[in-house]
């Protein structure tokens, strides 16, 4: 797949895609049967446990195939909001946009 694929402007280092491509590979070779797993949890705790997965070792000093970074754990975490907000704090499901 070509570099120009993927686009990167107006996204933070984190979200590249190069980075969450990589992330859903890590997923993937860890747990073949993730869909099931998901469906016998008990739990949200439970579900998110299997999204803790870092990428392969490449990825903690790069964030795009060509750059070097500093040294930086890439998982999805805690941080990452459940339930997206605008900048005014309200629940993305109850902003009413323009139209």
């Amino acid at each position: 797949m070509e570099d120009f694929v993927f686009k990167n402007l107006r996204t933070r280092p984190v979200n590249f895609p190069y980075l969450k491509v990589a992330q859903l590979a890590a997923l993937w070779v860890q747990y073949d049967t993730l869909f099931s797993a998901i469906l016998e949890a008990r739990s949200t705790g439970e579900i998110k446990k299997y999204f803790r997965i870092p990428p392969s070792g490449y990825w903690e000093t790069h964030y795009h195939f060509r750059y070097a970074s500093p040294r930086k754990e890439k998982t999805i975490g805690e941080k990452r909001p459940e339930h997206p907000t605008d900048k005014h704090g309200r629940s993305d499901a109850l902003c009413l946009r323009p139209t």
